[in-house]
């Protein structure tokens, strides 16, 4: 599946998910939740979605202090 141009673009992100699996099943989570988090690309994620590269820098951010 090609993730979209503009992922913060995206409303109802569970019915994209939906429209564009192969062979047409719904996207359902308890059943898709692991498959779909070991393919994430959390590079790619943060190439393409401002707020959640916002996200990942706050964390850093807050959690670097705490490194020893």
């Amino acid at each position: 599946m090609k993730a979209p141009d503009n992922p913060e673009a995206v409303r109802d992100a569970k019915g994209w998910l939906s429209q564009h699996r192969p062979g047409g099943h719904p996207y359902k989570e308890t059943v898709d939740q692991a498959a779909f988090t070991s393919a994430f690309d959390i590079i790619q994620a943060r190439q393409h979605a401002p707020s959640f590269d916002k996200l990942c820098r706050e964390l850093n951010a807050l959690l670097s202090p705490l490194a020893p």
